[in-house]
C-alpha cells in the first residue's frame, strides 16, 4: 500500500506549493496530477489568477485522478497485476500545432501491463483553448457509469 502524501504542483518558477485540500492524496495519484500538469493552462498563465477559480479547477484535477486509478484498479487489479506510478503513461499528439490553432490534439493515458504491452484507459481530442482535464473528466466519467446502472 502506498502512504498518503500532501498534493503538490509545480509553479511556473519550477517550484512545488501544496494544493489546499483536506483529503491525504495517494501516491498514483500525485504521479497523474504530475503528468497532468503540462496540460493544465491554469497553471501557465492563460487564464486569470482567480484564487477561487484555481482551487476549483484543482480540485477537478485531483477528483479526475481519484477516478482514474479507481478504473486502473478496477481493471488491472482483477487480472492481479501489481500497479505502480511508473506503469500509468501520457502521449499527446499534435499538441504544437493544436496551440497555434491549426489541428486538435489527442492527449491519452496509458497503463502499462506487464512490462511491455500499454493499453489505452482514456483519449480526449481537444481543440485550442478546451480543457484537458475537462475533457478527461467527461470520458472518465462515461466509464464509470456502468457503476450505476
Amino acid at each position: 500500500m502506498s502512504q498518503a502524501t500532501t498534493a503538490k504542483h509545480m509553479t511556473l518558477k519550477g517550484q512545488y506549493e501544496a494544493i489546499p485540500s483536506t483529503s491525504p492524496i495517494g501516491e498514483l495519484e500525485s504521479h497523474i496530477l504530475g503528468l497532468l500538469h503540462p496540460f493544465r493552462d491554469e497553471l501557465f498563465g492563460r487564464e486569470p489568477k482567480n484564487e477561487e477559480l484555481c482551487m476549483k479547477k484543482d480540485r477537478k484535477a485531483l477528483v479526475l485522478c481519484k477516478n482514474i486509478v479507481f478504473l486502473v484498479r478496477n481493471k488491472k487489479y482483477a487480472n492481479g497485476e501489481h500497479i505502480d506510478p511508473e506503469s500509468i503513461l501520457i502521449a499527446s499528439r499534435n499538441w504544437e500545432p493544436m496551440q497555434r490553432g491549426e489541428t486538435s490534439a489527442t492527449v491519452g493515458i496509458f497503463i502499462q501491463g506487464h512490462g511491455f504491452q500499454n493499453d489505452l484507459l482514456v483519449r480526449v481530442n481537444v481543440l485550442k483553448g478546451d480543457s484537458v482535464v475537462g475533457a478527461m473528466a467527461a470520458e472518465i466519467d462515461k466509464q464509470l457509469s456502468f457503476l450505476w446502472m
